[in-house]
């Protein structure tokens, strides 16, 4: 089952959701309206873990590993190359308490991926960053021959994105602070999502950008449960995330 089926087959007891989502929710993940499952009302969406002012994170439906988190803005932009500079610091810190609660209660780095753009495998055209815990036995990602290596904050990222009318597809790709863009499409993508299949036990679509995927809802409750434990046992941190280095989209 691909990322994005119908929402019968995950949420059977659960009424669709009204307002902007319905007729994403029925089933297509995106309208030609903008309109998305991330759009509006968010009681079909897993638990949210935490929200700020213009963030929310929520557990994967279809994780990847256990505590496969995503981050995602409240108003609609079509990735994190769109969204304003002005949002930046609050998204690093928002990412800072998903890594925290990953390494203190998990003891494992995450990656931090998006596919920005339809081209790239998005499969849902509202921004959303995934932050996946990944095994102690990966320690580096294929060294990509396209990549772009790229300083914190998201600058390169908008720069990216709108160079071209209607954005530039590309592959945010995050790992141990050494942080990288691929153009979307780049042969590179193949090559991580083969570390995928091999290390995770994902299987990739035969288009090789997307993540075929079946929903856990054991797994999101479980992230839910331990996160909730993290928060209760680490309140400086998950309010105040530390900083070291590699840490962060932020400049």
């Amino acid at each position: 089952m691909r990322e994005g089926t119908e929402s019968q087959s995950i949420y059977p007891s659960k009424p669709a959701p009204r307002g902007l989502v319905t007729a994403a929710w029925s089933g297509r993940r995106w309208q030609p309206d903008g309109t998305d499952v991330f759009c509006g009302d968010r009681r079909n969406l897993p638990e949210t873990l935490f929200e700020t002012a213009h963030f929310f994170a929520i557990p994967d439906l279809f994780p990847l590993t256990p505590g496969h988190i995503l981050i995602i803005p409240k108003r609609h932009y079509p990735c994190y190359g769109a969204v304003p500079a002005r949002f930046e610091r609050e998204l690093e810190q928002a990412v800072q308490r998903v890594r925290a609660f990953q390494q203190d209660d998990m003891g494992l780095e995450p990656l931090i991926w998006e596919n920005g753009g339809s081209a790239a495998g998005q499969s849902v055209r509202h921004a959303h960053l995934h932050i996946i815990p990944m095994p102690k036995t990966v320690s580096a990602l294929p060294d990509p021959k396209q990549a772009l290596p790229i300083a914190t904050g998201l600058t390169a990222i908008r720069h990216w994105w709108h160079s071209h009318k209607g954005g530039r597809p590309y592959h945010l790709v995050d790992f141990r602070g050494e942080r990288r863009l691929l153009p979307g499409g780049s042969p590179d993508v193949y090559d991580v999502n083969l570390l995928k299949t091999q290390v995770l036990n994902v299987e990739v679509a035969p288009d090789g950008r997307h993540w075929v995927r079946k929903p856990n809802p054991t797994s999101v409750a479980g992230t839910v449960m331990r996160f909730r434990r993290w928060e209760m046992s680490h309140p400086d941190v998950s309010q105040h995330p530390r900083r070291g280095p590699g840490a962060g989209l932020a400049a």
